[in-house]
């Protein structure tokens, strides 16, 4: 006996059993129509808008910038910023987002310049842009705690110079005698060779 894949065309309508009610019959037979009274719309990109760059950034009222002579702008000492970003380390490592990088950078040594810019020494961009993740949160931390606006926070990339490694015996002293002179003497006296 072969058997014949059922095809949707040749199978024979479904019979209602004594369970289906005429509605449901009706549904099963006939295809959905739309309803006249609804109207279908699709949505035109052509009144759709897009802002220019200039547009597109908020002007000074909008940001709400107080201008220059109501800002605060008390006078800042090392002492007292250093307390206010240990503040704001404590507050930072005790929320969920924070990691030991964040740790790192905020074990960095800090300079106040004259200007009021907290300049923070990194060695290389990574911790540059890991600093950049808080910095707004730190700057405006900075501002209410020391009562100044006018307080920015920087970078300063201090290269760290390779020392070179010293391998040989030769290398060795000849660093060591870059340090300490004396020891040509001592060489010399006691006939020393650094190669044995």
């Amino acid at each position: 006996m072969e058997s014949k894949p059922a095809d949707a065309a040749t199978s024979p309508p479904s019979v209602p059993t004594g369970n289906t009610t005429s509605a449901e019959t009706t549904a099963q037979s006939t295809p959905v129509k739309p309803r006249p009274d609804r109207k279908r719309q699709t949505p035109s990109l052509s009144n759709i808008t897009i802002p220019s760059p200039e547009q597109a950034k908020p002007s000074a009222q909008e940001r709400k910038e107080l201008p220059e002579d109501e800002k605060k702008n008390e006078a800042v000492a090392l002492d007292e910023l250093k307390v206010a970003w240990e503040g704001f380390k404590e507050m930072r490592m005790s929320s969920a987002e924070a990691n030991e990088s964040d740790r790192i950078i905020l074990n960095k040594e800090l300079n106040l310049k004259e200007d009021k810019t907290v300049e923070v020494i990194i060695t290389n961009q990574l911790e540059k842009d890991i600093l950049g993740r808080f910095e707004t949160e730190l700057t405006q931390h900075l501002r209410e705690e020391l009562n100044n606006d006018f307080i920015k926070v920087t970078t300063k990339l201090l290269e760290i110079e390779a020392s070179k490694k010293l391998y040989t015996s030769k290398d060795k002293f000849e660093h060591m005698l870059s340090q300490n002179s004396n020891l040509q003497l001592l060489q010399e006296k006691l006939g020393l060779d650094y190669d044995s």
